[in-house]
């Protein structure tokens, strides 16, 4: 499927830790990724570390014993159902460590 400004977006790509549900966004070469995230609406112009799937996936294998698809519950305003990689995405976006990881999946599933 095709996303918003110059990415290309895939979903559901197979990698070594098992099954990526989240879209994949390709960043053409010579592309900046920091601007296709902005262009592609997932960022506020600040800077993000690029969640690779590699990161993501390191951030979840390292920083919690739960399972990537694991739902967690919905997030407001749009109440979208939130996974433990959604979740594992946005802090490796925000620059989280591994280590600290349990404590924003503690933050993210209170209620």
């Amino acid at each position: 499927e095709e996303g918003g400004g110059r990415g290309e977006r895939r979903g559901g790509e197979r990698r070594g830790t098992g099954i990526m549900e989240s879209s994949l966004i390709k960043v053409p070469p010579g592309e900046d990724p920091h601007e296709v995230l902005f262009e592609s609406g997932l960022t506020d112009g600040l800077p993000v570390v690029p969640p690779t799937p590699q990161r993501v996936a390191q951030m979840i294998a390292k920083g919690t014993k739960l399972q990537p698809g694991e739902v967690l519950g919905k997030c407001p305003p749009s109440y979208s159902t939130v996974s433990v990689e959604k979740v594992a995405i946005a802090a490796v976006m925000a620059g989280c460590r591994p280590s600290h990881f349990n404590v924003v999946l503690s933050a993210t599933s209170a209620k």
